[in-house]
């Protein structure tokens, strides 16, 4: 990825990326093809989340000094 501003990262920019651009050229992968992997992967990524708000483990809790 070229971008060098964090948190700006969008489909549109990912697809105009000239790394990405010559990785898809290179696989011949289409636009539609690369854009519905990205969805799949990030449909993967936010069922592996657990609870917003997990309960804590008492074994991670610090002992008193």
């Amino acid at each position: 990825m070229c971008t060098t501003t964090f948190g700006t990262l969008t489909l549109a920019a990912l697809l105009s990326d000239p790394l990405t651009r010559a990785m898809m050229r290179s696989d011949g992968v289409s636009e539609r093809d690369f854009a519905a992997l990205l969805f799949r992967v990030k449909d993967s990524l936010a069922d592996r989340e657990g609870p917003a708000d997990p309960m804590p483990n008492p074994e991670w809790e610090l002992a008193e000094v």
